[in-house]
């Protein structure tokens, strides 16, 4: 994370919120980065996450947390909804969203580090 020039954040919604591991992950990386000079400061960020009802947009505000606390540009978010495996690729709306996403922070990357 510290030589990216941009970070991509992504966790299923487990009872509505991030998983335990990305909670981890953002709690360390977070502490570090903050008490390392904002190391992340001005890489691009962005969160993708699925759920099945509902925890979808909390899912994504926390891992957003992360990147407002250490000052990273956040280029957006892409969500699915999915129960079982392989229900992400049967969401096309999801997946052009996420691929849309791919291509914002593609360009965001250029426009800063060329």
């Amino acid at each position: 994370m510290t030589t990216a020039q941009g970070i991509v954040l992504g966790s299923p919604s487990y009872f509505q919120a991030v998983t335990a591991e990305m909670k981890a992950l953002i709690d360390r990386a977070g502490f570090v980065g903050l008490a390392n000079g904002r190391m992340y400061k001005n890489k691009v960020g962005a969160s993708v996450s699925c759920f099945r009802r509902t925890g979808g947009l909390h899912t994504i505000e926390t891992m957003n947390h992360f990147f407002f606390s250490n000052e990273l540009i956040i280029a957006g978010r892409a969500m699915s909804v999915a129960r079982d495996k392989g229900d992400v690729k049967k969401d096309e709306e999801g997946v052009q969203s996420a691929q849309a996403l791919g291509q914002k922070i593609s360009w965001m990357v250029r426009k800063l580090y060329d």
